[in-house]
């Protein structure tokens, strides 16, 4: 009003806000020269970024104003002398005094608004929230792995709140380094309200800056700019996640406080190497899994306490070699079960620690009722954590729950609407129970999001094979080895359908090379088993499943549904194959 423009503009909160951590607005003297100098001195301390610099109280920033207005109108009685009789010169002073009227309104307004920022807005529905990547406005790439792990931390600490349903950074990350408009991004992600932060490292020092939205109606509901010493980085996830609780006020108890102020780590150095990490193992591809299993490494060697540093590295060694057969199982199975041991002693009250023990009773010890257990006692503890709902769901198919895993899938699926692999086995358990035309939807939409996504391939290849469609299949299982020439599991499934479709010498030359792998145990028994049940050389393939169960093969533990083993199931060595493996029959 007395300048003609607003102090902070933007399209959005978003930009508005960021102007209002950053930006330092024109002193309104300099934009309107009728405007006495004293009170754009005023309006500029009632926008100061430091708070030890601004007004401290409503009685600071009156009686400024006061002295204002009394020294005003001194010199409008002195003016007026001077002028009088001077019909321009009453008319300026008019306009400077009306002027200067409206900008005081706008001073008192600024500094209340500044003053009594802590009374937040209450009627946001605050059952949901999507934290998005915070942004890295340091310039280095280098420093990515901090703001995407103090994101992911809050992602983390969140998910811990009661009713409250919390987006993966997965799904969020889509949005990473884009202009974001609040309304549109919750109806995409499924949320009511959004957190948005950045984060600025200079040497040793971090500046972080974050702000909660409204998202239904676009409104700030709370902002705060921290800083913090590069070793104190544990503590931000913990301070933000307090602040936004205590200025929502969100009503909880001394456990839940005691839970949401532990801090992630002791060690700064070890967090930040568990951050690099945690980094690449998202992803989740064999060069960034092999990088990550050495930052995880590197945390433990800083801190041989870090439990969350072992569960990583536990889950590492599970991925590289049930995905990849880089390693050898007998290597996987030692290393992933005593790293998972190790997480769980240390600190049994995180999800993660429980999930890594469940995969590794379910994959390597054939022991699916512990790893229910695990898996449960981890969802009770962070009932959002996208991982381990997804891996208990592929337990839950694995013994034809399938009512059950869908709704475990599903529940992945809202906490990560956009991950690959939770949409690819969403397809999968579809499939597997029998809802063909759902499966595939399902399928045609995961590789909408990404066309060269292996497993998605892979997976929608399994649902055609068991439609009778291997023509379609041996398509998707080309593009899956295409992608991911190293995977046994891949290469063997491309074999079956050559076998089943008269390509035969193609089949028998790869059903060699998996032979070869898995004598070194870089292959598994089960899946040259399929190859032998797509030539039809059913005694050949009980071989190789006998094999597969005298090695206690971590893929056997999906025989009850593999497509390449149906061929199998009505032999009475299958049914004695399931009871010893401690799977249910087949119905």
């Amino acid at each position: 009003m007395a300048t003609g423009r607003i102090a902070f503009p933007g399209a959005t909160s978003a930009v508005i806000f960021h102007a209002i951590l950053e930006r330092t607005p024109p002193n309104p003297s300099s934009v309107n020269s009728n405007l006495p100098s004293r009170f754009g001195e005023i309006v500029s301390k009632a926008l100061e970024k430091d708070r030890a610099l601004r007004y401290q109280s409503a009685a600071e920033i009156g009686a400024d104003l006061k002295r204002l207005k009394r020294d005003t109108e001194s010199t409008r009685v002195t003016a007026a002398a001077a002028t009088a009789g001077t019909p321009s010169s009453s008319r300026n002073m008019k306009l400077r005094l009306g002027l200067l009227a409206a900008g005081l309104s706008i001073a008192v307004v600024l500094a209340l608004a500044l003053l009594f920022s802590g009374q937040k807005i209450k009627e946001a529905t605050m059952d949901s929230v999507a934290v998005l990547p915070f942004a890295n406005a340091t310039g280095d790439p280098n420093a990515e792995y901090l703001s995407e792990g103090i994101t992911q931390d809050l992602v983390s600490t969140l998910s811990q709140l009661p009713n409250l349903k919390v987006v993966s950074l997965a799904s969020a990350y889509r949005y990473k380094g884009k202009a974001i408009d609040p309304p549109t991004v919750a109806r995409e992600l499924g949320v009511h309200t959004i957190l948005t932060g950045r984060m600025l490292q200079r040497n040793d020092n971090v500046s972080v800056s974050a702000e909660f939205v409204d998202a239904e109606h676009d409104r700030v509901m709370w902002s705060k700019q921290y800083q913090w010493k590069l070793a104190d980085v544990p503590n931000i996830q913990t301070q933000i996640t307090q602040d936004i609780t205590e200025n929502l006020k969100m009503n909880l108890s001394g456990a839940e406080k005691s839970r949401l102020a532990q801090r992630p780590a002791e060690n700064g150095e070890a967090y930040q190497l568990y951050l690099h990490g945690r980094f690449y193992w998202n992803k989740r591809t064999a060069e960034g899994v092999n990088k990550a299993t050495g930052y995880f490494q590197q945390a433990i060697d800083r801190d041989p306490n870090y439990a969350l540093a072992y569960a990583g590295l536990a889950d590492c060694y599970f991925v590289t070699f049930f995905n990849n057969f880089t390693i050898s199982q007998a290597e996987s199975a030692a290393k992933s079960r005593a790293a998972a041991a190790k997480a769980l002693e240390l600190d049994p009250s995180l999800a993660e620690t429980h999930v890594s023990m469940g995969q590794v009773l379910e994959i390597f010890d054939w022991d699916f009722a512990g790893a229910e257990r695990e898996f449960r006692r981890a969802l009770a503890i962070d009932q959002g954590y996208a991982i381990g709902l997804q891996w208990y769901a592929e337990l839950l198919e694995n013994m034809a729950r399938y009512d059950e895993a869908l709704a475990m899938i599903r529940r992945a699926q809202e906490a990560d609407p956009f991950s690959l692999v939770i949409n690819a086995v969403h397809g999968q358990i579809l499939s597997r129970s029998g809802r063909t035309k759902e499966a595939v939807a399902q399928f045609q939409k995961t590789l909408d999001l990404e066309r060269n996504f292996s497993l998605g391939h892979f997976l929608f290849g399994l649902a055609l094979v068991r439609d009778g469609k291997n023509e379609e299949a041996a398509k998707e299982f080309e593009q899956a080895v295409q992608s991911s020439p190293e995977s046994p599991v891949y290469r063997s499934m491309l074999a079956y359908v050559y076998a089943q479709t008269g390509r035969i010498e193609e089949a028998r030359k790869i059903l060699g090379d998996v032979i070869h792998e898995a004598k070194s145990d870089r292959a598994s028994w089960q899946d040259v088993a399929g190859i032998y049940a797509g030539l039809g050389e059913k005694d050949h393939a009980f071989a190789a499943l006998e094999m597969a169960s005298q090695r206690h093969d971590s893929r056997v533990t999906m025989l009850l549904d593999h497509e390449a083993l149906i061929p199998l199931r009505g032999d009475p060595r299958f049914t004695d194959l399931l009871h010893r493996v401690g799977l249910p029959q087949h119905n």
